[in-house]
């Protein structure tokens, strides 16, 4: 309790409100002031990664993949076990054409989350445009097992 009132609890919500700050200018459509006031963020405290996270989304909205990615891969590597941040990555990459990344992140958003089905609808798709058939099969079938359970 001392340690949170020396100063823990305080740089914890301060970081907060500056997070809670950015969704909010983000929510209103100021993506520029949203990507400062995340960067200011992340500079300060570096293991936030719901801010890299929405980095990765405002700059994938703006059309800065490159920014997206590597925002994303941040993320993923302050919390590998985001199922939301791989498929995020996996997107950006099919966006950019970088379909056998693409298809890893997809397939990495699959082991955490087994139910997510457009992620497999997406892997399929990329595991089609690297020609590797096997693999697109292998995620089909099981997009047809998950809508198979839901219709139960």
């Amino acid at each position: 309790m001392l340690l949170c009132f020396f100063g823990g609890c305080n740089q914890r919500q301060q970081k907060s409100d500056l997070f809670v700050g950015a969704v909010m200018l983000a929510e209103a459509g100021k993506h520029e002031m949203t990507v400062e006031k995340l960067n200011k963020l992340v500079k300060t405290n570096e293991h936030f990664p719901e801010a890299y996270s929405l980095l990765g989304q405002l700059y994938q909205e703006t059309g800065d993949y490159t920014k997206s990615a590597a925002s994303y891969e941040k993320a993923i590597k302050l919390n590998p076990k985001s199922s939301k941040a791989y498929f995020n990555l996996g997107n950006v990459y099919r966006i950019m054409k970088k379909y056998t990344q693409a298809a890893m992140a997809y397939g990495k958003s699959c082991e955490i989350n087994p139910d997510y089905l457009e992620v497999y609808i997406n892997a399929a798709k990329c595991y089609t445009e690297i020609n590797n058939y096997k693999k697109a099969l292998m995620f089909t079938q099981r997009v047809e097992q998950i809508g198979q359970n839901r219709s139960i």
